[in-house]
């Protein structure tokens, strides 16, 4: 779900001041982090008027080069931030906004504290997992 996915962006780049990007990793800056999509969303509960709750999986990652260890350590301190923030997180407004419109946000659960995930030649990425609950209608084309 895109909108989810940007609006969830949005928020934490607005409260935390991190760099943040709905989407993939940009190899060529490794100032920045990524959220992006995880298989196994799937849909919880759904009653007989098209209301459902539903489980999107996502990871916010970042990857910085081989043997920097000043930006691994800054990397991994962010994200436990954002790992912490997230815990605490009630609504996906933004500051002078109202709640996104074609969702209901229900909570965000951090499935994985954050981690060193691949190394490479080149790269480390580190992230965390999480998933975000949200209630909406399968019948309304709000989206």
């Amino acid at each position: 779900m895109t909108d989810l996915r940007e609006q969830l962006a949005n928020k934490i780049q607005q409260d935390l001041g991190v760099r943040l990007v709905a989407g993939f990793l940009n190899p060529q800056n490794d100032t920045q982090f990524a959220l992006t999509r995880l298989p196994g969303s799937h849909i919880v509960d759904e009653d007989f008027e098209g209301t459902q709750e539903v489980l999107y999986n996502f990871e916010i990652v970042r990857q910085v080069p081989v043997g920097d260890y000043s930006a691994l350590q800054e990397a991994q301190d962010q994200l436990i931030k954002i790992s912490n923030y997230l815990d605490d997180l009630s609504s996906l407004a933004l500051k002078g906004q109202s709640q996104p419109a074609g969702f209901q946000f229900v909570g965000i659960e951090v499935q994985s504290e954050p981690a060193e995930l691949t190394i490479d030649i080149q790269n480390v990425k580190c992230g965390l997992e999480i998933g975000v609950t949200i209630i909406k209608n399968k019948y309304r084309n709000e989206e």
